[in-house]
């Protein structure tokens, strides 16, 4: 009876190891790094890619790099592929570049510069407080 158990359990370790693999090898990601670069969808709607990484492809085994979007106007996030990032828009056939009065109106930029701006608040600025024992 404690063989069969001790086999069962040995099993489910080797089948937990293989499955954990299997759904590591999809996910590999390298170089995340922080960026700002400013882009537009492919509704020429603003989006800045705030991180950059490469991800591994299962086809070929090959890395392509990635960005992570904000859309600054609603703060929704996204996975854009580097090749669909587009840093002009279309505006009647003539490529158009952002204007960074685009940038500092939208209430990502307001947000950034609000909570990454002096003065930082620290814990020793508090009021003391005295634990209660």
């Amino acid at each position: 009876m404690k063989v069969q158990c001790k086999l069962k359990r040995n099993i489910l370790y080797v089948l937990l190891i293989f499955l954990s693999q299997l759904s590591f090898a999809e996910s590999i990601i390298l170089n995340y790094q922080a960026s700002f670069i400013p882009g537009f969808d492919k509704l020429g709607n603003l989006q800045i890619a705030i991180r950059s990484y490469y991800k591994l492809n299962n086809h070929d085994h090959s890395y392509s790099l990635y960005f992570l979007n904000v859309n600054p106007i609603t703060l929704a996030t996204s996975e854009v592929a580097a090749a669909d990032f587009k840093t002009r828009r279309n505006i009647n056939g003539q490529p158009g570049y952002y204007t960074f009065a685009e940038i500092l109106s939208t209430p990502y930029y307001k947000a950034l510069v609000k909570y990454s701006s002096p003065p930082y608040k620290l814990q020793k600025s508090l009021p003391n407080r005295k634990a209660k024992h």
